[in-house]
């Protein structure tokens, strides 16, 4: 019982930067395409 509680304790410490990597990739590909549109409309 314990083992599991530390195991899912371990998973959701792990979700949780997964996620948080997830966040700041989606942020940095958002930046990237909309400077590219902009780009594209600029010229």
């Amino acid at each position: 019982m314990v083992v599991k509680q530390r195991s899912d304790e371990r998973f959701t410490r792990t979700t949780i930067s997964v996620s948080n990597r997830v966040q700041k990739l989606q942020r940095f590909y958002k930046r990237i395409i909309l400077g590219y549109i902009r780009y594209i409309y600029s010229t």
